[in-house]
């Protein structure tokens, strides 16, 4: 677990996302198709299915029984 400790740290400080750092590219709604819904969980963290499994089934249902 210490042996190597600076090259893990410094791998680590590439691999982190700075958030500042991020964009998220608007979908122009016309390239999914006509028939679609955006469905959007506040506050989604790493496990959500976990975290907020009421609401990730509610959302899983209505998507599988549409299609």
């Amino acid at each position: 677990m210490f042996s190597n400790r600076k090259e893990k740290v410094e791998l680590l400080e590439v691999l982190v996302v700075n958030y500042k750092d991020t964009t998220i590219k608007a979908l122009n709604y016309s390239q999914l198709g006509e028939n679609i819904t955006i469905q959007y969980i506040k506050n989604p963290r790493h496990l959500l299915q976990l975290e907020r499994p009421r609401t990730y089934n509610q959302y899983l249902k209505k998507f599988l029984s549409s299609s």
